[in-house]
């Protein structure tokens, strides 16, 4: 009779860690921002974005800021490049964190 309780205890610990382990692999998991992207929060923040063309970029799309307008991505490592912003009726100033886009080429 023990053995049956305990077999039956052992049943219902193992269907809660498989459910357990299901639900963590089924949960979306958010990639914070790194210092490139942060550094391109920073410029959108210091930058009077009158006509909202940087509506676009947020923390919300997984860290994925080379989808972002005038953010152009090295196609193999990924890191941001180039900026084009001209035309977009932005003002204010440029903030030091762009030194934190350490493969920025042109701007």
């Amino acid at each position: 009779m023990e053995e049956n309780a305990f077999l039956q205890w052992r049943k219902k610990d193992t269907n809660f860690l498989v459910v357990m382990a299901l639900l963590l692999l089924l949960t979306p998991i958010a990639s914070p921002l790194n210092d490139e992207g942060k550094a391109l929060m920073a410029i959108k923040a210091s930058f009077s974005n009158v006509a909202n063309v940087l509506l676009g970029w947020n923390d919300d799309h997984d860290g994925d800021f080379c989808s972002w307008r005038g953010v152009i991505c090295d196609n193999v490592s990924l890191s941001v490049v180039s900026l084009n912003l001209k035309n977009n009726q932005l003002t204010g100033p440029i903030p030091s964190t762009l030194s934190q886009i350490p493969n920025l080429k042109t701007l």
